[in-house]
């Protein structure tokens, strides 16, 4: 997870939570397309699209060889978020367990909003 550059310099945690602000989390939803390999594998074998959780993310929905997936990316900018997301899928193309795949939303918030949709806030 990248951190604020003055995280590290604050002892306060008043003050680092405030530092923290600056980090913002991107939740990508994006389908993928299984190769039949992956596909076949999963059909034939009985397993379970559970062990692709580990490696695609939060799976939301299956349909045959398209699933919908989630997952989330803390960074300073949506540039790097959308770097990171995209070397990553790309690494499963490469291993031959997805075709392709296409970023449907992103959903941004910062470290603050992050806290108070989990209703974490109240611990600080």
């Amino acid at each position: 997870m990248g951190l604020p550059k003055n995280f590290h310099k604050t002892t306060n945690l008043n003050k680092r939570v405030e530092a923290l602000n600056n980090l913002t989390f991107y939740n990508f939803d994006y389908s993928v397309k299984l190769t039949n390999n992956t596909y076949n594998d999963i059909k034939d074998n009985n397993k379970s699209y559970d062990e692709l959780n580990q490696i695609l993310g939060e799976i939301t929905d299956v349909n045959n060889k398209t699933i919908q997936c989630s997952n989330r990316i803390s960074s300073l900018d949506l540039d790097k978020a959308e770097e990171k997301i995209n070397e990553w899928l790309t690494r499963y193309i490469d291993m031959g367990i997805i075709e392709e795949y296409r970023i449907n939303e992103v959903t941004i918030r910062t470290f603050k909003e992050e806290l108070e949709h989990k209703s974490l806030n109240n611990l600080l």
